[in-house]
């Protein structure tokens, strides 16, 4: 998973998450986040741009819904 802030030149990446999630809590988000996913990337400076880096992002809306902590 790709994690980014909001920045003057739009969302920009910060890093990945991908360790210590469990099988359940894997499929709980995948399964989330295919209802709410947009079709284009929304990093404004992906420092990997090559094709399928970044399948899809969420929509703007739902960002703003996000919990930091």
């Amino acid at each position: 998973m790709l994690v980014g802030y909001h920045g003057p030149d739009g969302l920009l990446f910060a890093g990945r998450v991908g360790t210590g999630f469990s099988e359940r809590a894997l499929g709980y988000l995948y399964n989330g986040l295919q209802k709410i996913k947009r079709p284009t990337c929304p990093f404004a400076n992906l420092p990997e741009k090559t094709t399928g880096r970044c399948r899809q992002g969420i929509t703007p809306t739902v960002m703003k819904r996000c919990i930091w902590v």
